[in-house]
């Protein structure tokens, strides 16, 4: 049987072995990885996230009326 080819000629050995099962192998290795490392760094508590409606300036970050 011959070497299968590309539209680009004759794949060398490295590109024989990258089959679409080993890519997909990666991308959810890589996903799972990243999902792993985003849920970590939300879980760390590092702070006092609360929200306070009082801690903005009302006067200063309100919108005036350009009728004045």
């Amino acid at each position: 049987m011959d070497e299968p080819e590309s539209a680009h000629g004759k794949l060398s050995k490295l590109d024989q072995k990258w089959t679409g099962e080993r890519f997909m192998l990666l991308f959810v290795a890589t996903l799972g990885t990243a999902l792993v490392v985003i849920f970590v760094i939300a879980s760390l508590k590092t702070g006092d996230f609360t929200w306070d409606y009082l801690a903005h300036d009302l006067v200063r970050h309100t919108i005036e009326s350009s009728a004045l």
